[in-house]
């Protein structure tokens, strides 16, 4: 298996912690430390953020092979949102074929801790830069290895010429999903709700016509949609679901069905990411797609999140956004994420219902 190496760089957290301790931020310091460590290739190079910080990051950035994914920070809003789409790229990563071996998140932002918690449960080795004072210690932890910048500072000026500036933690890998058992004597709290009331949030979205699909499953039916439609102009709805199904036709136990094929692909004309004319049935179809610009997968991804939860909000039940993370992603951890598309998409209304 090849040692390939994928870099994504949190600007907005790097940048603004390097100038709060006075040091100036070298990405080539760090490329090179990386190499050293991986002994790998560093193949993919993304960094999230905005530019108008330093005005010699977007050319120091481009040098060094970066793809800048530039946001605008307006407000706090801005920032989360070049938060998620570093979290969507890297997702995406685990479908598109290529294997990385090695993650590394240069960022000391606590909210990447379940990207961190995905990437090694899929058997990925995650590590962590950032610098020291601003770092999140459950980060730190969660990480194969993490690295503090300032240690890097000191190795380049020679005071610090001794051990790796490097820290290791070697957790269990499934340990962040355990629940913590009580101390001896004491009387362990109730399992919370979250998993009732997710599961009903599934029942309700199975009886407005949405059919959840796991969370990998619809990324890769989405992934696999969105590649078809760009390849032609229109494509009749039995053609597409039969070409979707053929990529997987020997996947063995986890192949894809085509019932789940036609669940998102449901979900996606009500999330107007495809437009789908009229046949004389459902099969014989045309259908087109919707969505424009550099990246539709993640805009699709967004979007089915975004309908999932109108939804949900619209039922009878409570709602809470930790307990749709569950009910979406097996997981509270993507709840903050969660919040970003339900405000971003209530606001600007882009998923239909």
């Amino acid at each position: 298996m090849s040692n390939d190496v994928a870099v994504f760089l949190d600007l907005d957290n790097l940048i603004i912690a390097s100038r709060q301790v006075n040091l100036a931020f070298d990405i080539n310091l760090i490329l090179d430390h990386l190499k050293d460590v991986t002994q790998g290739r560093v193949v993919l190079r993304r960094a999230y953020g905005d530019w108008r910080q330093n005005q010699r990051v977007p050319e120091d950035l481009a040098a060094a092979g970066f793809e800048l994914q530039s946001a605008v920070r307006l407000n706090k809003v801005s920032k989360n949102l070049a938060d998620m789409q570093l979290v969507v790229d890297a997702m995406e990563t685990l479908l598109d074929g290529h294997e990385f071996s090695t993650y590394v998140l240069l960022t000391g932002d606590r909210d990447f801790t379940p990207l961190v918690q995905t990437l090694r449960k899929r058997g990925k080795v995650v590590l962590g830069l950032g610098i020291r004072h601003t770092a999140s210690r459950s980060l730190v932890k969660l990480c194969d290895e993490y690295i503090f910048y300032e240690d890097l500072l000191e190795a380049a000026r020679g005071k610090s010429p001794s051990p790796l500036p490097v820290k290791k933690v070697k957790l269990p890998e499934a340990a962040d999903e355990k629940p913590a058992k009580a101390p001896a004597g004491e009387t362990a709290s109730p399992p919370p709700t979250v998993a009732t009331l997710a599961s009903r949030y599934q029942k309700t979205l199975k009886q407005r016509g949405l059919r959840l699909a796991p969370p990998k499953t619809r990324m890769i039916i989405l992934k696999d949609m969105i590649a078809l439609l760009h390849a032609r102009d229109e494509i009749l709805w039995g053609e597409l679901v039969k070409g979707v199904y053929d990529l997987h036709r020997d996947d063995g136990e986890d192949k894809i069905s085509k019932n789940l094929i036609n669940a998102m692909l449901l979900a996606a004309k009500r999330a107007a990411i495809i437009n789908v004319g009229r046949g004389k049935s459902l099969s014989t179809a045309p259908v087109q797609m919707l969505l424009e610009g550099e990246r539709p997968f993640q805009e699709a991804v967004l979007r089915c999140d975004a309908l999932y939860l109108k939804e949900i909000a619209a039922s009878s039940d409570p709602f809470d956004l930790q307990e749709a993370a569950v009910a979406l992603y097996d997981s509270t951890g993507h709840a903050r994420y969660l919040k970003i598309v339900h405000n971003r998409y209530n606001a600007n209304g882009a998923a239909a219902g």
